[in-house]
């Protein structure tokens, strides 16, 4: 699925709905090595339950790759917009200042802008929180289940508890084998590859000809409603 297209409402709900998947993969992996440290789990029943959760691991761990991905691509890209909106701005602010502007166009110009902005911070905000989350609850499965990648690249990578399954998990001496070493990499050379090609789109304002970001609401020059 191509999740760089969907909309922002749409991204963080699925973003959303990862965070609450992991995070239940993560209270069933604990609970079920809980049961079998008590005994209160024979070798063959906790054997297949934990290969099922391994495999509903794997197809998570894939499917975050290429939420992360599209996800840190939206930010970068709300930042620039951002920035593109500040600057517009700062224009207003200098025009209205030097009398080019009057009062009343001015203040709805930038009030406009303000919105804006609010709006691409808390959406910048509530992604980056969910994936934070979603980092946490991957480390959480990777401590009882091998092969799950866990750690952003600026993260670090965390060892496994001592309590481990005994039938599948590897010796403790091999549990430097399963931590992270390209994946991560490869999510950040993607990142910085499509956050450099993006490029904010403009509108021209009907009344004066300038141009504007194609989500600006008002025209930074003279303020009219585009």
């Amino acid at each position: 699925m191509s999740y760089e297209y969907l909309s922002n409402g749409e991204l963080i709900h699925e973003i959303g709905v990862l965070e609450k998947l992991t995070d239940a993969l993560a209270s069933q992996a604990e609970k079920l090595v809980r049961l079998k440290a008590e005994g209160k789990v024979s070798d063959s029943a906790y054997k297949e339950v934990f290969e099922d959760l391994k495999k509903k691991a794997e197809v998570t761990a894939r499917k975050k790759e290429e939420l992360l991905s599209a996800a840190n691509g939206r930010i970068k890209q709300t930042e620039n917009e951002s920035n593109q909106l500040r600057h517009q701005l700062e224009l207003l602010e200098v025009r209205h200042a030097i009398g080019a502007i009057p009062d009343d166009k001015y203040k709805v110009a930038q009030e406009g802008f303000l919105t804006q902005l609010a709006e691409m911070e808390e959406t910048r905000k509530r992604i980056d929180d969910l994936i934070a989350q979603i980092t946490e609850n991957t480390r959480r499965i990777s401590q009882y289940v091998s092969g799950t990648v866990v750690a952003r690249p600026q993260e670090q990578p965390v060892a496994p508890p001592q309590v481990a399954p005994p039938t599948v998990q590897a010796p403790a001496q091999a549990t430097p084998k399963v931590q992270p070493s390209v994946a991560p990499k490869s999510e950040a050379r993607t990142v910085e590859v499509r956050a450099e090609t993006m490029k904010p789109k403009v509108k021209k304002c009907s009344r004066c000809g300038a141009e504007n970001l194609e989500s600006a609401s008002y025209c930074y020059n003279c303020g009219a409603r585009l």
